[in-house]
């Protein structure tokens, strides 16, 4: 439900911007990887709320009735639980360890991928 690829996707967007922003001699390990744990936390959270938003028109198409919830291998409760955990998560800890302007545009990204690209 968390979407790995498009998750490791953003992680990797996300990881470069930060480098061609501030330079590599600025940023730190610890930053690096905070924003990959708080990037893939968000965007996997994303992807488990879309999965929940699209249970129904998954389950009519040949290629997404297999997934957890047209399946039946995951509730939609478990899904929506999920999502809004982790989404919630990774933009905390951004907040907690990096700085509100990250945060910001993690729940911005967060938001862009469950209600205007979702619905």
């Amino acid at each position: 439900m968390t979407k790995p690829a498009i998750t490791s996707l953003n992680v990797f967007v996300g990881v470069a911007t930060m480098l061609l922003a501030v330079g590599l001699h600025v940023v730190t390990l610890t930053s690096l990887v905070l924003l990959g744990v708080a990037g893939f936390l968000s965007a996997g959270g994303a992807g488990a709320l879309n999965c929940f938003l699209e249970r129904r028109i998954d389950s009519q198409m040949n290629r997404t009735r297999h997934r957890p919830l047209p399946s039946g291998r995951a509730s939609a409760n478990a899904a929506f639980s999920l999502g809004l955990v982790l989404s919630i998560s990774g933009v905390a800890l951004a907040a907690i360890f990096l700085n509100p302007l990250t945060a910001s545009f993690i729940g911005l990204g967060v938001f862009w991928y469950v209600f205007v690209y979702t619905l």
